[in-house]
């Protein structure tokens, strides 16, 4: 028999701190690059305040303390450029695709596009819900749906609601 790796070992913890000292650190040369500060000046400025030579040897703290230097300088931090609005047409097909997941439970499947609508979305209307990950779990879900009602007939009367 043979076995499949992977499955049932735990993924270990993102070490918090590894993650925070490497976004520092990353900061810190961005600032430096973005106010144009020459390799010499860098490391003087290291080596003034901090008496070290490389960036990778200060502690969390002397790196926060760094970038206010940076920001004293006139570095500003950029706000995260977050999620990208999805555009208009994608968000329309999977609207679309809903609407064809839903007529296939058959009569009845506009209330039930809503409902579903609602309980993933919190609003009633298809086209107000304008998040494709929501759009995606309608989707699965009327899917499902409709494939239960293909399988099992007698379940196509009421959900217990």
């Amino acid at each position: 028999m043979e076995v499949i790796s992977g499955l049932g070992e735990k993924k270990p913890k993102p070490n918090l701190k590894v993650i925070e000292y490497n976004n520092l650190l990353a900061k810190i040369h961005i600032a430096a690059r973005e106010l144009k500060i020459s390799r010499k000046e860098y490391l003087n400025i290291l080596a003034r305040s901090f008496g070290v030579g490389s960036a990778t040897c200060l502690s969390h703290n002397e790196m926060r303390r760094l970038l206010k230097i940076f920001k004293g300088m006139g570095w500003k931090v950029k706000p995260p450029a977050g999620k990208r609005p999805a555009r208009r047409d994608v968000i329309l097909v999977w609207q679309e695709q809903a609407r064809n997941a839903a007529r296939q439970l058959g009569s009845g499947w506009e209330k039930r596009l809503r409902e579903t609508i609602e309980e993933e979305c919190g609003v009633a209307n298809l086209a107000w819900c304008q998040d494709i990950g929501v759009l995606q779990r309608v989707c699965r879900r009327l899917e499902e749906s409709s494939g239960g009602n293909d399988q099992d007939p007698k379940r196509s009367g009421s959900s217990g609601r």
